[in-house]
């Protein structure tokens, strides 16, 4: 159970306790924050697919960037040609890296991403060409079966990264 958080500021760092009740126990989350102002940046670049609704392809929050989920559009384009399953995936991955790019960030800066896939049958593939786009850079990540995705595309793609310094 979420308890409540605590803001301790001073001129350059800012404290962050968040509480939460474990079983009878009392669990805490510090969070500092240092330096530099720290405010949501929309990214919005006409090199990744374009959004279809009232979002932003992606927040900047301090170094992090928040990537909303990318379907398997061609990068820069919005046309409903649904490839196959790897075009889809190298479609999104492309999505996240223009995005990325926007952002002063690339794919080797990623944290975690999560996929959601239409059918499970789809797993081996995707995790094929996710691991061909990514090579040696293993982010965390989750993979969610679900029926149906918007437009009738098989993958969808969400991800946290950091900016460069």
């Amino acid at each position: 159970m979420f308890l409540g958080i605590t803001v301790l500021r001073s001129t350059r760092i800012t404290y962050l306790v968040y509480e939460f009740l474990v079983k009878d126990h009392v669990l805490s989350l510090d969070i500092t924050m240092t330096g530099k102002s720290h405010c949501i940046k929309a990214i919005d670049t006409p090199n990744a697919a374009p959004v279809g609704g009232h979002y932003s392809q992606a927040v900047t929050f301090g170094d992090f960037i928040f990537i909303s989920g990318q379907l398997g559009f061609k990068p820069g384009t919005s046309d409903l040609d649904v490839g196959t399953i790897e075009e889809q995936i190298r479609y999104c991955l492309g999505n996240l890296e223009q995005i990325l790019l926007a952002a002063h960030s690339d794919l080797n800066r990623v944290i975690k991403t999560t996929l959601y896939i239409s059918d499970v049958e789809h797993w081996p593939l995707v995790n094929q060409v996710y691991a061909q786009v990514f090579g040696e850079h293993k982010p965390a990540r989750a993979i969610v079966p679900c029926n149906t995705l918007h437009h009738g595309f098989d993958v969808e793609i969400e991800a946290i990264a950091t900016q460069r310094r």
